[in-house]
């Protein structure tokens, strides 16, 4: 217990009080400091730990693939910056390293010869790194701006000394100088002129509150402000919802910004609360506004999933004689670990870029672009791993997986259901979408789904010729594994739209196979998991995705399918069990394959009755299936199957038909499949059209009693071939016949060719001229359908009486030699 005497207050030439106890002096603001000491003390140690800082192997060793950066990318020394160019367990220089280490700026920014221009549609895609979690640093921003390497948000503290600004301002925001700015241009002056920027802001820079606030009785003092920690730190006391958050604007613009008053009032002197002189002075502060918000993202500082972030950027570009886009960020859109796509917990948003705000014009709208990111008294690890480079090269890849024992059934859901037996196809069909360069030594990293025993899997690319000194192209697989196997290939070709220089803007990896499995039953299917595949070019990287499906047991358990071909015998490949068969054509004809179809029970008794299903597939793809019948009542299903003489196509590789069959009604396929090879000669012309082709699929329409006119869905495709030499003439022609569902209800509409010139003509209503080309070389292909647009090619138009429903018809593809 102390015992206070009466006594009379000392006050100090330093502000502190003291009190005069006879001999002795107690000093109060010491024991209360002290007091205050222990109680911290104590509050710590409840907390138990302290956080450590992160080591950088840790990112580095989860890292995704990425694209070499070195070749796109340089980083200034003007101030020190801290960004450099790090190895990860994927290979050397596959990230940008921002920040590691407190009071840090890096800033990296793209060549000039790898701008973007924003006057066309682009898009980027790279992962994010952001540290652990417990000692989060300011964070990044991703900053587009018309300036030069050097480029970085200035911190005039010292007016004769200005530096790169650092903390809140991410290195490209402007600084709110010692808190002394009166307006908001003043703090848009510091920031990086004509920019936009798109931040991840991982620090709570706000006014303090809650517990970090004076209590009710205790004032605010003049010491806050002057703090270099509460200098330059709101920008986000006015952000919804608080902490990390991904937001942008232009650095640049006074509009981005407000300047804030707090007014302060604190006592100076007297005793115990009694007498002194109150003091009321205002403070002005900087705040930011955030556009485009994603708020309350926890995941930014979360080390769940291994802590790499996927962000995705798509600008659309300005329309004709307009000056604003739009430009999408999506965050958290893919599996770091597979790199599939996710569905839950992505954010995305959509914002306006005005391109005179950045100081761009319709006759050069090219930028620089890169990232910034800055550290105070906290830091983290920022990485960034970049997988496409605005500009360079544009790509994406499509995975499709078809059961073709079941009417070519596209399996799109865990949920769909295959059965044992049925024949698989899978496709993945790279695209070349545009850029700067080719899509370049594309490694195809194929992760395969299980249970099923892959066959085959070839590469054929969209222009139908090969890597030069190459007849074929085809990758291992073995077709014993059905555990679900990894191959990896790199295409033989690149991939652009630079023809004069051999290269085509699209390639398709075919695998065929059956649906095996030893354990499914009806009570417990296999459920097969979805896998995930990336195609990693040099410049480019992107991934597909194959959904997972259900195996389940097909056939009865007691009866057996078996396919033999039965003539003619010349064509008959010897040694093959009459599996295999094969024939040379020097001009292209049509091609009739006959066989026989034997269905017994497993004691040998014959299975009679049926109606079984002929299932074609011709270089892969299905062709239009046929019911057989018994006809003779004795288990022996005879067959004959035409490929139509448009499907051939001329060169050494052949043209392979794959004949199966299937018992929809039991779900048994055949035992065996047959194999014929039509080899059509070099010096001959041939016409290859898709089989199947549809209107108001991709992009579904739906019919409102109003005429309506149909462009064709993406899978149409008629190609010419004419290997006769440069100089040959030739016309495409086509004829149909009316629209109608299967119960032969015709469509109210018409299928209408368009020239491109205004003029229409009906191909229901005789033979229609399509296209006519003089070939430029000894081995030219024309892929017809591919220029084909609302003004050319053909469509579907529907009259205002069509009832909804599925027609169909068929096109005859005929060619006139020579022009018309």
């Amino acid at each position: 217990m102390i015992e206070w005497r009466e006594s009379s207050p000392l006050l100090t030439n330093d502000g502190e009080l003291f009190v005069s106890e006879g001999a002795g002096i107690l000093k109060i603001k010491s024991i209360l400091l002290s007091i205050m000491a222990i109680g911290l003390g104590i509050m710590i140690w409840g907390w138990g730990t302290v956080a450590q800082a992160e080591s950088l192997s840790v990112p580095k060793s989860t890292a995704p693939q990425g694209l070499t950066i070195d070749s796109y990318f340089e980083t200034t020394q003007v101030f020190d910056n801290s960004a450099k160019p790090v190895d990860t367990n994927k290979g050397k220089n596959q990230a940008v390293l921002l920040t590691d280490g407190t009071k840090e700026l890096g800033t990296i920014w793209t060549s000039n010869a790898a701008k973007m221009n924003m006057a066309e549609d682009q898009k980027a895609s790279m992962w994010m790194y952001f540290g652990d979690g417990y000692n989060a640093g300011d964070g990044m921003a991703f900053v587009i701006q018309n300036g030069d390497v050097d480029a970085a948000a200035i911190d005039n503290s010292d007016p004769a000394n200005p530096i790169a600004a650092r903390g809140e301002t991410l290195g490209v925001w402007g600084h709110d100088t010692n808190n002394q700015a009166t307006t908001p241009q003043q703090v848009a002056d510091t920031a990086i002129p004509k920019s936009w920027a798109l931040e991840f802001d991982t620090f709570n820079n706000r006014l303090p509150t809650g517990s970090q606030a004076p209590t009710s009785d205790q004032a605010w003092d003049s010491d806050y402000f002057s703090k270099p920690t509460s200098a330059a730190n709101q920008f986000d006391e006015d952000t919804p919802g608080g902490y990390a958050h991904i937001a942008s604007n232009y650095p640049g613009e006074a509009s981005t910004y407000n300047i804030m008053t707090k007014n302060l009032s604190w006592t100076s002197g007297g005793f115990l609360g009694l007498g002194g002189t109150t003091t009321t002075k205002s403070y002005n502060y900087a705040t930011m506004n955030h556009l485009g918000i994603i708020s309350n993202n926890f995941s930014l500082l979360r080390n769940d999933n291994g802590a790499w972030k996927h962000l995705t950027l798509n600008w659309k570009a300005p329309a004709a004689g307009l000056t604003t886009g739009t430009m999408t960020y999506t965050f958290n859109d893919k599996d770091p670990k597979i790199g599939a796509k996710l569905t839950s917990g992505v954010s995305s948003r959509s914002v306006p870029i005005n391109l005179t705000k950045l100081g761009l014009s319709a006759d050069d709208a090219r930028v620089r672009w890169g990232f910034t990111g800055s550290t105070g008294d906290s830091f983290e690890n920022n990485l960034v791993v970049f997988e496409e480079v605005p500009g360079l090269v544009d790509a994406d890849v499509t995975a499709n997986l078809v059961d073709n024992s079941q009417a070519n059934m596209t399996i799109d859901d865990a949920s769909d259901k295959v059965y044992t037996g049925d024949q698989m196809t899978l496709k993945y069909h790279l695209n070349y979408k545009g850029g700067r360069d080719s899509w370049q030594s594309i490694k195809n990293k194929l992760n395969l789904p299980a249970d099923i025993a892959y066959d085959s899997a070839k590469v054929t690319y969209d222009d139908g010729k090969f890597a030069d000194g190459k007849t074929s192209e085809t990758i291992p697989v073995d077709s014993n594994d059905t555990t679900g196997q990894s191959v990896s290939e790199t295409l033989a070709r690149n991939l652009s739209k630079n023809t004069s220089a051999g290269e085509t803007d699209g390639a398709t990896i075919t695998l065929t196979g059956k649906v095996s499995s030893k354990t499914a039953t009806a009570g417990t299917p296999d459920k097969v998991a979805s896998k995930t595949s990336s195609f990693e070019g040099s410049n480019a990287i992107t991934q597909a995705t194959v959904s997972g499906f259900q195996v389940l047991p097909g056939g009865d358990g007691t009866s057996v399918m078996t396919m033999a071909l039965t003539g003619p015998e010349k064509n008959i490949v010897a040694n093959s069990n009459n599996q295999k068969g094969s024939e040379t054509q020097t001009s292209a004809t049509d091609v009739t394959v006959s066989g026989k179809i034997t269905y017994k029970k497993v004691d040998g008794t014959p299975v009679t009755g049926k109606t079984l299903t002929l299932q074609p597939r011709l270089n892969g793809n299905s062709l239009q299936t046929k019911t057989v019948t018994d006809s003779d009542g004795d288990g022996i299903y005879d067959f004959s199957y035409m490929i139509p003489s448009t499907s051939l196509i001329a060169g050494s590789t052949g043209n392979v038909l794959d004949l199966f069959a299937t018992d929809t009604s039991t779900h048994l396929s055949a035992a065996n499949n047959l194999e014929y090879t039509v080899t059509l000669k070099d010096g001959t012309k041939s016409i290859s059209a898709n089989t199947l082709s549809s209107f108001n699929a991709d992009n579904p329409q739906k019919m409102t009693g109003a005429a309506m006119r149909l462009t064709p869905d993406s899978n149409w495709s008629v190609k010419v071939y004419d290997s006769i030499g440069t100089g040959d003439q030739w016309t495409l022609q086509a004829e149909a016949e009316p629209l109608k569902t299967r119960l032969s209800v015709p469509l109210d509409g018409d299928l209408k060719y368009l020239d491109g010139s205004g003029n229409e003509n009906s191909l229901t209503q005789g033979v229609v001229n399509i296209a006519s080309h003089t070939t430029t070389s000894d081995d030219d292909v024309v892929d017809v359908a591919k220029s084909w647009d609302q003004k050319h090619g053909i469509v579907l138009d529907v009259n205002g009486g069509a009832v909804q429903g599925n027609y169909s018809t068929q096109i005859q593809w005929t060619f006139y030699n020579g022009p018309k």
